[in-house]
């Protein structure tokens, strides 16, 4: 099984390159070494200005434990401090509350609503590198 998800999840990397994303990543447990989920650094648009935004998912076993916020704090890291990105973007379902409180853990703040890959209008939240942007 954890051959198999190390697989599609290098698949996916591969993907992705081809969809603008910066990476997508597996998420695993430091106990067990297995998959728990993954997480992601897409571009928003092309060029130079584009924009960066992070996703996740975390199995539905798995939730509640942390994965996500630490995850995402990991790529958030890498995007601020490493790739000097000066907002970092995220898009929420209204009903996910846990992924809300994942957000707002990593100090993302609300900016409005935008539309997700499924064309479902969502809660969008953002984080600055610098004050002044």
């Amino acid at each position: 099984m954890r051959a198999e998800a190390l697989r599609n999840a290098r698949a996916q990397v591969r993907v992705a390159c081809y969809r603008r994303r910066a990476g997508r990543w597996l998420a695993v447990s430091r106990r067990t070494g297995l998959p728990v989920g993954w997480v992601e650094l897409a571009t928003l648009g092309a060029g130079p200005g584009a924009g960066l935004q992070i996703g996740y998912a975390i199995a539905p076993r798995d939730c509640r434990r942390g994965y996500a916020t630490e995850a995402a704090a990991r790529i958030l890291e890498y995007a601020l401090a490493d790739l000097r990105a000066d907002c970092v973007s995220a898009v929420v379902r209204a009903e996910n509350a846990g992924s809300l409180r994942v957000l707002e853990k990593l100090g993302f703040q609300r900016v409005g609503r935008r539309r997700d890959d499924a064309g479902v209008v969502c809660e969008e939240y953002c984080v600055r590198r610098a004050p002044h942007c």
